[in-house]
């Protein structure tokens, strides 16, 4: 990390690929040395790439073409890939990107709405537990067929109250567990919890509603 730019980049031409790849992945290193090794050989130094925060939407725009699956999917993760590049992203044939796209801060409501119904549970998943994917998505993801889906939501503290009602009598005992446990889970529902036959379930909701009695007296 105290390397400086104009070092990194004299080693972004070194011969060794690992070199390049730890160059392609540090934070000093400047746009230009990046922009340089957007176009290295080898896939693990254009992954770096693909997750440097320096990295220009320029340049990840270019990556999201890239022929290795793993470089479009880093893509996918970088909270500054421009919203139009995730668009585009978000019909990769390879299901690593679509779930990417799906769990990025930036990615627009309609991509999500597309994505919250994608045929692999990964993609919904990561959708599901998304912070910013819009509440009537949750609501209906609340009652996706799978239930890591369904957990992913349990502890999305974003979630909103309906869709962790719905939670509240899943089939799934884990996502009733995390339910109980999330902030943002309303009281209704803990009381529902807490006559729950799991007894983790029931033992959580019941202290979470004796804690939220004893805030307001």
């Amino acid at each position: 990390p105290q390397t400086s730019g104009t070092t990194l980049r004299a080693l972004a031409h070194d011969e060794i690929s690992h070199v390049r790849v730890n160059v392609a992945q540090n934070h000093n290193t400047t746009a230009a040395t990046l922009d340089i090794l957007a176009k290295d050989e080898h896939h693990k130094a254009r992954q770096g790439v693909a997750r440097n925060p320096n990295t220009p939407p320029s340049v990840l725009d270019a990556l999201a073409a890239d022929n290795d699956d793993g470089v479009r999917a880093d893509v996918a993760t970088n909270p500054l890939t421009p919203v139009s590049v995730l668009d585009f992203l978000a019909k990769d044939r390879y299901v690593d990107v679509r779930a990417n796209v799906a769990g990025n801060p930036v990615v627009s409501g309609e991509t999500l709405e597309v994505l919250a119904k994608d045929r692999y549970a990964d993609v919904r998943m990561r959708a599901a537990g998304n912070p910013y994917t819009p509440s009537h998505l949750l609501e209906v993801l609340a009652k996706d067929r799978d239930s890591s889906v369904r957990l992913s939501l349990a502890v999305n503290q974003y979630a909103p109250a309906e869709a962790l009602e719905a939670l509240t009598r899943d089939r799934d005992v884990y996502v009733r567990r995390r339910t109980a446990e999330n902030p943002n889970t309303p009281l209704d529902a803990l009381k529902v919890l807490a006559l729950d036959a799991d007894q983790e379930a029931s033992e959580t909701a019941s202290k979470r509603l004796s804690q939220s009695q004893n805030a307001v007296s």
